[in-house]
């Protein structure tokens, strides 16, 4: 739906997550119980290798025919989803909370 949404090749995002799963899986020992002030930084990390992948991906497909405004733009988007992560932070704690009171 992410594709269809942005008007990407289908599979473009479905690839890029796939990949970072694949990756987060297996720094998931070292991730699991680090404090806040670690895990920011690598969703940031991460936000910004998937956007990049995805805008390659989406180059290489076009025949190198967007701009660099495409990117720029996309920079303004992974900052406002970077900074929203400690304020829906407690929400996905809570939530997961809830979930696992469930199973």
């Amino acid at each position: 739906l992410t594709d269809l949404a942005l008007g990407m090749p289908i599979g473009c995002y479905t690839l890029a997550f796939v990949i970072l799963h694949t990756v987060l899986t297996t720094q998931r020992r070292f991730l699991i119980g680090q404090g806040f002030w670690l895990v920011w930084p690598a969703f940031a990390l991460s936000v910004l290798c998937v956007y990049t992948f995805v805008f390659l991906l989406y180059d290489a497909t076009h025949a190198l025919q967007i701009g660099w405004a495409v990117w720029e733009e996309g920079l303004l988007g992974m900052l406002m989803v970077c900074l929203a992560l400690p304020v829906l932070l407690p929400f996905f704690h809570g939530m997961q909370r809830i979930l696992e009171r469930m199973t």
